[in-house]
């Protein structure tokens, strides 16, 4: 299974996508690339992961967002 990650840059910047575990590790590096202005989506692969709750980060260099996945 996998689901897709669709958001809006308002602006060209760097920005790294990880998912952690609820304990912080690192499960997967989802991306780290410049993203032009507009919208993406992005395909996270999830058929590795077991079942639980996960946090899929966005960092920029003058934010981070974190959205709370739950894998059944």
């Amino acid at each position: 299974m996998s689901f897709l990650f669709v958001f809006l840059a308002a602006f060209h910047n760097l920005a790294a996508i990880d998912l952690y575990d609820i304990h912080g590790i690192k499960v997967l590096s989802v991306s780290s690339q410049t993203f032009a202005d507009g919208e993406h989506i992005m395909p996270i692969k999830s058929e590795d992961l077991s079942a639980g709750v996960y946090i899929l980060s966005v960092k920029t260099k003058s934010t981070e967002l974190g959205l709370v996945l739950i894998e059944k």
